[in-house]
């Protein structure tokens, strides 16, 4: 909890070009052509993509900041 109170996300902006619904697909499957219902599902990451998409939702590209403390200096880097 305290990474995702200190993570600052930056404003949301696709690359263009880039299908972050495909991305996720090729990233955890290794695939871009099996149909959602022949994916496997034997870990929650893989249900909850597979949920996700056959839900109608999307998945977005997001970044963001998170301040590292280098020798005792606060400041983001």
């Amino acid at each position: 909890m305290r990474f995702q109170q200190r993570f600052e996300l930056a404003p949301c902006e696709p690359p263009e070009g880039m299908d972050a619904d495909v991305e996720v697909l090729r990233f955890v499957f290794r695939t871009l052509n099996t149909p959602l219902d022949r994916l496997p599902r034997r870990t929650l990451r893989q249900c909850a993509i597979v949920d996700h998409l056959k839900a109608s939702r999307h998945w977005y590209w997001r970044r963001g900041s998170f301040p590292i403390q280098v020798n005792g200096d606060q400041s983001p880097h």
